[in-house]
């Protein structure tokens, strides 16, 4: 993948909403040193999180198919356990209808958030934060509205994310 093709990842970025249909949201804010952050929002986030975990089932839509997101898989103490850089243990495997699913949560979900209104998220740690947006409320201008105050990317978040 070039990186123009990532880039593209970002700006036609796949949310599975909570009615089952996809949009498509563009992440182009650039966020530097954090004085761009919407700390508002992040904290807003946070707050829900902290409070509330991950409490529906999620659709993360990656360029293999969906993959689907228990939120059996977090459980209270897994919402403050850090297991250092996000994405890192994410065990997924094949259920038996052949789709996709997270089958082990070592992931600090908390704390990949916070990457996504720092600049430095992934595609898909983006796509979970929009899609809990919308499901606790915080998107009540939409999700489009939602990514262009809150959301963000700089160049090492680009960089390390498709390195």
């Amino acid at each position: 993948m070039t990186p123009a093709q990532y880039k593209a990842k970002y700006t036609n970025l796949k949310v599975k909403k909570k009615n089952g249909t996809i949009e498509t949201v563009r992440v182009s804010r650039y966020v530097l040193n954090h004085s761009t952050v919407n700390t508002a929002a992040m904290e807003a986030f946070r707050s829900k999180y902290f409070s509330r975990g991950v409490d529906t089932g999620l659709g993360i839509l990656t360029g293999g198919g969906e993959v689907k997101m228990s939120k059996a898989l977090t459980r209270s103490e897994d919402r403050f356990r850090h297991a250092g850089l996000p994405g890192l243990k994410i065990s997924i495997e094949k259920d038996d209808g052949q789709k996709s699913v997270i089958t082990r949560n070592d992931v600090d979900w908390g704390g990949m958030a916070v990457y996504s209104f720092l600049g430095k998220g992934a595609p898909e740690h983006c796509q979970v934060v929009l899609q809990l947006a919308e499901h606790w409320g915080l998107a009540a201008n939409g999700l489009q509205a939602y990514a262009d105050s809150a959301l963000g990317l700089d160049c090492n978040g680009f960089v390390g994310n498709y390195g």
